[in-house]
């Protein structure tokens, strides 16, 4: 079998094959003998070899075909190449423009269902895009109702509970209102019983052994509640108080209130100490151990004072100054009033009570009291001047914290020194005190407004700072 790559014509195998056609018997090759290229010769010479012509003939003729092909060989196979190539070309570029025109027609045909498929795939992607669009639209108008339709329900709900909490705070305001007015008119009411009881008692047991002695001249020697005090013998109405009560009826709460503040080691300073009522009953709350510096501008009061200290065993703990507190120090008119507790720097508005005046020294506290002195209680009762006390003072009110102050709160003085009630008080509340009324009878605290202080004619105030401890001896708790 010839495995030789077939380019183009072989003439051999054409040979061969016109003697097969042409023999009419087929040629079998003998045990010995195998095909060949020569078989085209064998046929013909067949032929005439039946007519006597010999096998030498034969032989030379293929001998002479074998050279004839072989030389041509060499010759005619480039030339068959390039025939075949030639015959072959136009069917070559045929075929491959028919193929190039099939891939461009396939190309086409894919490219157009590429489109196709794209462009169902858009279609596809905006109409899910356009439902998906339309869902959310419509859940978010949903959520929008749901949340508007929650919304009024929490603003309904929330409206009545803080409709509920407004009614429920009122009512609990107005209970806790009422209970608290009851409990302090009833605490009042227990206080006033229980101090009048007291005096009850007390009156009982003084009327007993009051006594009124007269004295040097000019003077009478009294037995009140706190002690002996020497009095003025022309001061009537003073007398006939301390003959009748054994003290002054509008300071009873205030002398109490003092001696429920004080403890011994402590110190007292008494301004406008007058004969002594309260400068006694702190020097007693002290139990003799303590301080007390009393100051009387009135020359013969003064002078009283002094001897009843002297009489009640308190002279050794205590320092009395004959001069009017103030805010500056000098001499002003000291106008006399018509009992010794009302003699006042500021003049009266009666002008019969002005008329007599005497010169008295001035001084301020803060020149008067040393400063390492620590002072726990002052009281201030000088008919009008108590601010210029006060601003004297300053500087002893700023260096003691837990200082407590009693001070007479007098409408008609605070209209003769030309200040509003707001103005009185922002001057001690500069200083960081609050106050509270001092009920006269007790001597228990009450919370007044500027408009009740205004309504009475005069009421001692308890001024202190909110953490100072005045307040929690006040209320009896230490």
């Amino acid at each position: 079998m010839n495995n030789t790559e077939r380019t183009g014509p072989d003439i051999r195998v054409a040979l061969t094959a016109a003697a097969r056609e042409l023999s009419p018997e087929p040629i079998e090759a003998g045990p010995e003998q195998k095909p060949s290229s020569s078989s085209f010769a064998k046929a013909v010479l067949g032929g005439w070899a039946s007519g006597g012509g010999g096998p030498s003939i034969k032989a030379r003729l293929r001998s002479a075909v074998g050279r004839l092909y072989r030389a041509a060989k060499p010759v005619l196979r480039p030339a068959a190449f390039r025939l075949r190539a030639y015959l072959v070309a136009p069917l070559l570029t045929e075929i491959q423009g028919a193929g190039q025109e099939r891939h461009r027609a396939i190309f086409g045909g894919l490219h157009s269902l590429r489109l196709l498929i794209e462009h169902n795939k858009q279609s596809q992607r905006d109409e899910l895009a356009s439902v998906g669009l339309q869902v959310i639209q419509e859940t978010q108008f949903a959520l929008e109702l749901l949340t508007q339709t929650q919304n009024q329900r929490q603003q309904r709900l929330e409206t009545f509970l803080a409709d509920f909490e407004r009614t429920h705070k009122a009512v609990v305001t107005r209970l806790e209102g009422i209970e608290e007015a009851f409990t302090a008119r009833l605490e009042r009411t227990d206080a006033e019983f229980t101090a009048r009881l007291e005096r009850i008692e007390q009156y009982a047991y003084a009327s007993a052994r009051r006594v009124a002695v007269p004295g040097a001249p000019g003077e009478v020697l009294v037995r009140s509640s706190v002690g002996y005090l020497l009095c003025p013998a022309s001061d009537y109405p003073l007398l006939a108080t301390l003959v009748d009560a054994g003290e002054l009826d509008a300071e009873v709460g205030t002398r109490l209130l003092i001696q429920k503040l004080l403890r011994p080691g402590e110190t007292f300073v008494d301004i406008g100490a007058n004969i002594g009522m309260h400068t006694l009953a702190a020097a007693a709350a002290m139990q003799a151990r303590g301080r007390v510096i009393a100051f009387e501008p009135h020359p013969m009061t003064h002078d009283l004072l002094r001897k009843s200290l002297v009489l009640n065993g308190f002279a050794g703990m205590t320092d009395t100054h004959q001069v009017a507190a103030s805010n500056r120090s000098g001499r002003l008119p000291l106008h006399l009033g018509a009992t010794c507790g009302h003699h006042s720097l500021y003049p009266f508005e009666d002008a019969d009570q002005t008329a007599t005046t005497i010169d008295v020294p001035l001084a301020r506290i803060d020149d008067m009291i040393d400063a390492s002195t620590s002072v726990d209680l002052i009281k201030i009762d000088v008919e009008g001047a108590e601010l210029d006390v006060i601003e004297g003072a300053a500087a002893t009110i700023g260096r003691n914290a837990d200082v407590g102050i009693i001070v007479e709160f007098g409408h008609s003085h605070v209209r003769r020194t030309g200040r509003s009630t707001g103005a009185w008080l922002g001057v001690l509340q500069k200083f960081g005190l609050e106050f509270r009324a001092i009920e006269p009878t007790s001597g228990s605290l009450l919370e007044w407004t500027p408009e009740q202080l205004e309504a009475v004619d005069s009421v001692n105030l308890l001024f202190a700072r909110p953490a100072s401890q005045v307040w929690v001896r006040a209320r009896g708790d230490a």
